[in-house]
């Protein structure tokens, strides 16, 4: 009896190494308005695909941070209405019996081309001549940093028939991820996608039994950039000895650890600073409740000469060092609507659950939510009414302290 061969099950992160090899027109999308892990991540797979002879195109909507711009390549970031989404045209013609000898474009006028065909023998009929739609100009979509589709903001709108018709491979550490690739890599336990990026760059490198180190200063720069970013400069409760150590691994390939620190944490813009001075004015607390938050409208960045960007890094940096608090909430007036910011700070509270209740999600410790069409004046009391409820449930669902 013959041995029974053992099936092929190639594991998520196989499956994508394989996409990515094969591919040659490859698409990296980041999530709208990307942070450090998007851009960090998405960047540093350009600049390796790029040296494995690959033709790569990096997309977001939205915004960009200024304070990212040392990255490599950063200024090569195109937006939703720079990428080409059509496929080719294809004008197709039936040669069973009569070969095409010459074909020529000809301008009939200012509107109108004409394909001029001339056959060998005989003559072509219309019922010879097909309209097809050809190939995309992208063989391959890489979404990086990204827990659903919605989060790539107005480049799935505009061009959500791509996003249909190309094999699309996901990157994610998000513990809500929905799946909507046809490979979806999540590592939730990984501080960052950039954490994840290494391990899929190091395989990259490897190719029948030789191995290349295809991490270099650009590259080990911009992981260690996704790295520190999505972890507060190792601050936040979701560092891990591994994040730790592939830290160190991107310190060890010369990554540039001053400059991410210097432009990411210590330097500000005088509007910005004006601007988290009128949100620390704006300062609130529910004691008892153990909670705090900050406003921002829109005439406060009107009065800051702020931009809506420039609100990054307010709740990490400033609002979440308030002592004697269980989270902190930020609630801004942007993008014809208001958005919250939430992050944990005392063990065991999940902000991600307080997010959920207005249509959000994220991370137990940093999560976010997004309600347009109203204003802060008539949505800010319905937020902390419902913090309240819920913390207030939780804190009386705690065992009493015992002598």
């Amino acid at each position: 009896m013959e041995a029974e061969k053992q099936q092929y099950n190639p594991t998520p992160k196989q499956q994508l190494i394989e996409k990515l090899k094969g591919a040659n027109q490859i698409l990296i999308c980041a999530h709208e308005n990307p942070d450090g892990d998007a851009l960090g991540s998405a960047l540093a797979l350009q600049h390796v695909l790029d040296r494995l002879g690959k033709h790569v195109t990096v997309v977001a909507s939205g915004k960009k941070d200024a304070t990212l711009d040392f990255l490599n390549n950063f200024t090569s970031v195109l937006t939703e209405n720079d990428i080409q989404s059509q496929p080719e045209f294809l004008i197709v013609l039936d040669e069973t019996d009569s070969k095409a000898k010459n074909v020529e474009v000809r301008r009939v006028d200012d509107h109108h081309i004409a394909l001029v065909l001339t056959a060998e023998s005989g003559q072509f009929t219309p019922e010879k001549v097909q309209f097809r739609p050809g190939k995309y100009n992208y063989d391959l979509i890489v979404v990086v940093d990204c827990a659903n589709k919605e989060q790539l903001g107005a480049l799935y709108k505009m061009h959500e028939r791509l996003f249909q018709n190309v094999p699309t491979v996901v990157i994610d550490h998000h513990l809500n991820h929905q799946p909507f690739g046809i490979v979806d890599l999540v590592e939730e336990k990984a501080a960052a996608t950039a954490e994840i990026l290494v391990a899929i760059i190091e395989a990259l490198g490897q190719n029948n039994g030789r191995s290349v180190n295809l991490i270099d200063q650009h590259v080990a720069t911009c992981l260690l950039t996704g790295l520190v970013t999505d972890t507060g400069s190792f601050q936040n409760s979701n560092t891990t000895p591994k994040s730790l150590t592939v830290a160190a691994q991107m310190l060890a390939e010369a990554a540039d650890h001053r400059t991410i620190i210097n432009r990411v944490f210590l330097t500000r813009p005088l509007s910005q600073l004006r601007l988290w001075g009128r949100a620390l004015t704006a300062l609130k607390e529910d004691k008892p409740l153990r909670f705090t938050w900050a406003t921002l409208t829109k005439a406060d960045f009107v009065a800051a000469q702020a931009s809506e960007e420039e609100i990054t890094g307010l709740i990490d940096n400033l609002i979440k060092t308030a002592a004697e608090t269980d989270f902190v909430l930020l609630l801004t007036e942007r993008k014809g609507g208001v958005h919250g910011s939430l992050r944990s700070i005392k063990e065991g509270v999940d902000v991600e659950q307080l997010a959920k209740l207005f249509g959000g999600g994220g991370h137990k410790q940093a999560a976010a939510f997004f309600t347009p069409a109203v204003t802060l004046a008539e949505y800010e009391q319905r937020v902390v009414n419902m913090m309240r409820k819920v913390q207030r449930e939780r804190l009386n669902s705690q065992p009493l302290a015992t002598g």
